[in-house]
């Protein structure tokens, strides 16, 4: 991975609260519940940084308590009710911090039998705290997120998790910059949009470049890391014979000045006009493998030049890490499947683990440029989600999300690009049908795995809407 693309793990305070009276009342109380927010942290701590733990049953230790939260810069707060706690106690410092706020609205036990007893009912009664401070944070206009559950439970564990790498993803995609060499395909009306508003909204800037910088740092590397990168590719690729070294050098030279170029200016996305790449001295071909290489790094991407597609990308790769630019090409109703593809640009880490890609030449024919090196592959097949970016009639931002599975089938040989097949569960011709009629667009990113929550969760987060097409 990029190095400025890693997503570190969740940082939390979690806070736990109940009515002061219990300390007088039931000596050994606070103990008590100290022990169980251990149990919780221990079972998260492998997915989460916990930075401070507190217990507080007055306003002047939760005020205390999250001060030193904010100046942490945590990433959220766990709210923990253990036992009763009223909330006017409590509240003011939790409804005033602009950190987000996540209840965990948990007990002890699993279930009630017909024993169940005083001390089990003073042990497991949380609840009620969370709906009291619940109900005033309502009032007072403070937005906060919940999950009910035993930690125990893998799906409750899951929920928490896709609620704090959420919140992660909203504080660190602002900052975040991707660029464009060069302007959009003309006529591409859905890759249109108003930049200081998505800035304004998701925290992504959109910059242009002029291609003349790749120019350069192509020129600044060294025959050392050129042939250390070709060497590299022998590794992971399988090298079809007919790739000569030139083509292999030009390609990798030019990678490697991408590299350098996104490093350098910590862009967290890219993409480029081919026409204006073509016509760049000092560019030797169109750098399509770099971009497949780099997007296998945390790249975002968009094809011909579409900055809209590119700055949506952060978006899933702060949610999921890694993600992959794609468009539906072929409808195929027979199999209930589309086929996916485009120019020579995927992801190369998301092909099959059965075989390794195939490295090939290929000579453009949209643009005049020397023939550049692309790698031939299916995607490992097993379940993703796609994400796109709508834009309203008001110019208000929607997330349009699908789960379906990348489908166990090779690429096609006589294609001469990445391409692999998607396979619904449901009719796709009614999935297809909702998609457009939501507006969404030609271009789209993929990740692995069902983590629409995750983008709900963000979009909350954003003031944006957020629609997931079934899939059943």
């Amino acid at each position: 991975m990029l190095n400025h693309l890693i997503n570190p793990p969740p940082r939390v305070a979690i806070l736990g609260t109940y009515i002061a009276l219990y300390d007088t009342a039931y000596p050994g109380y606070r103990d008590r519940v100290g022990a169980f927010v251990d149990r919780i942290v221990e079972v998260l701590k492998p997915d989460i940084s916990v930075e401070s733990i507190g217990l507080c049953t007055d306003e002047a230790s939760a005020r205390e308590f999250i001060a030193q939260a904010e100046k942490n810069e945590v990433d959220a707060v766990i709210l923990l009710s253990l036992g009763y706690t009223n909330s006017l106690t409590v509240v003011g410092p939790i409804a005033e911090t602009e950190l987000p706020i996540l209840f965990f609205n948990t007990q002890e036990i699993e279930t009630v039998e017909k024993n169940f007893s005083d001390e089990d009912l003073l042990r497991n009664h949380g609840m009620q705290g969370v709906q009291d401070l619940a109900a005033v944070l309502v009032r007072r206009g403070k937005r906060f997120g919940i999950v009910t559950g035993l930690i125990e439970q893998s799906d409750t564990r899951e929920s928490l998790i896709d609620h704090l790498i959420a919140t992660r993803a909203h504080r660190a995609l602002r900052g975040t910059r991707v660029a464009s060499m060069g302007p959009p395909m003309p006529g591409m009306g859905d890759a249109q949009f108003d930049r200081a508003r998505f800035q304004e909204v998701f925290g992504v800037e959109s910059v242009e470049i002029d291609p003349s910088l790749l120019a350069q740092k192509r020129a600044e590397v060294s025959e050392a890391d050129l042939l250390a990168s070709m060497e590299l590719d022998e590794k992971h690729f399988e090298i079809d014979p007919g790739v000569g070294e030139e083509d292999h050098r030009r390609s990798s030279r030019l990678e490697l000045g991408l590299r350098r170029l996104v490093e350098e200016e910590q862009f967290a996305g890219l993409t480029l006009s081919f026409d204006t790449i073509s016509q760049t001295k000092g560019i030797e071909t169109i750098p399509f493998f770099g971009i497949t290489k780099l997007m296998g790094e945390g790249m975002s991407y968009g094809g011909e030049g579409d900055l809209f597609v590119t700055a949506a990308g952060p978006i899933a790769g702060r949610l999921c890490q890694e993600m992959c630019f794609t468009e539906i090409y072929t409808m195929d109703f027979k199999n209930n499947a589309v086929l996916n593809s485009h120019m020579a640009e995927c992801n190369w880490r998301f092909a099959r683990k059965d075989r390794k890609p195939k490295l090939v030449s290929r000579q453009f024919s949209l643009a005049s440029s020397p023939p550049f090196l692309m790698a031939h592959f299916a995607l490992e097949p097993g379940p993703v989600t796609l994400f796109d970016l709508a834009i309203d009639s008001e110019g208000g931002f929607r997330f349009i999300l699908f789960e379906c599975e990348v489908d166990d089938w090779p690429a096609s040989e006589k294609l001469d690009r990445p391409n692999f097949k998607l396979k619904f569960k449901r009719d796709l011709r009614e999935v297809m049908d909702e998609y457009s009629l939501l507006g969404g667009g030609h271009h789209l990113n993929l990740v692995y795995g069902s983590h629409s929550r995750r983008f709900e969760i963000l979009a909350d987060h954003c003031g944006v809407l957020c629609t997931r097409i079934a899939n059943a």
